[in-house]
């Protein structure tokens, strides 16, 4: 098997060997050396992210968005980027540190989103009691 830049991977004979090549070669294995690409003067937003949600987070989510009255990519977008520190404080980093605010982020995210399907059902049960 080739991985994506051609090298030669080779082919595990249990998941427990593939996850300790991973550990020790993968982008966050100890001592690799990464890099972090710098966005262009005014690059537009090209890249995009898929999130996997249930019909009913997808639903919630609209429905908050309306409320703000943004469309869900949109309202999606703000929220992950409320919880995104500046860039200018990434320059320096190393692996150790990314992944600490990875894990941050993570949290950050997590509390987010709980808050706002709690907010959503909140929506949700008052409308239903109005009709």
């Amino acid at each position: 098997m080739k991985d994506v830049r051609g090298n030669n991977v080779p082919e595990f004979k249990t998941l427990k060997e593939e996850k300790e090549y991973w550990e020790a070669r993968g982008p966050l294995a100890e001592g690799r050396e990464g890099t972090i690409n710098k966005p262009k003067a005014k690059q537009k937003r090209s890249s995009f992210l898929a999130v996997r949600l249930t019909g009913e987070e997808l639903t919630q989510l609209r429905d908050l968005a309306a409320k703000q009255g943004l469309g869900p990519s949109t309202y999606a977008r703000i929220l992950l980027t409320s919880v995104i520190e500046p860039r200018e404080q990434f320059e320096n980093l190393d692996l150790n540190e990314i992944k600490n605010m990875l894990e941050r982020l993570e949290t950050q995210l997590t509390t987010r989103i709980y808050e706002a399907v709690k907010e959503s059902n909140k929506y949700n049960s008052s409308t239903q009691r109005g009709k």
